[in-house]
């Protein structure tokens, strides 16, 4: 016989005794029919979403997002915000580096390290992240850099020691 399914309305044969108040022509359906969806709409853009409920209680921020490039956004604006954990003064975040690398050659100031320019690290001299003036920057390769933090035995240093 053949009936409709009471998912996707595809047509299909089933026989007479197998036919229940819902048929489902494919696991598929029968999954897909078993799964509870919500419509929410995009954190970001406002498109429109079907996510499942547990996916909106596991969401830190209570929202949810179409694509990575969207949650990626959102994100960057939230950190615009001072309430924001990583919020640096409103400072753009990567401008002190490029000025710092550029001012150094693109090299270690204590040993001189220069064949990838893509790990050297800025070192506030003061301690103070907000304090980004040329004169309180320092660029250092990953070892040196550690040195003055934890120093050659491993200990760590005080700001007032370095």
């Amino acid at each position: 016989m053949i009936i409709e399914c009471s998912n996707c309305g595809k047509e299909f044969n089933k026989s007479p005794s197998k036919i229940k108040e819902k048929n489902y022509c494919c696991r598929n359906c029968v999954h897909e029919s078993q799964t509870v969806f919500i419509d929410v709409e995009c954190g970001c853009c406002g498109k429109p979403l079907k996510r499942k409920p547990h996916e909106l209680k596991s969401s830190k921020s209570g929202k949810l997002f179409c694509s990575k490039s969207c949650a990626v956004s959102k994100n960057n604006e939230l950190r615009r915000d001072e309430n924001h954990p990583n919020w640096n003064g409103g400072n753009a975040s990567g401008y002190y580096r490029r000025k710092g690398l550029r001012e150094s050659n693109g090299q270690c100031e204590v040993c001189g390290y220069d064949k990838v320019s893509e790990i050297l690290q800025v070192h506030h001299i003061d301690g103070n992240r907000t304090n980004n003036s040329s004169d309180n920057l320092q660029i250092l390769c990953p070892t040196c850099h550690c040195e003055i933090h934890w120093g050659p035995n491993g200990t760590e240093r005080k700001q007032s020691e370095v």
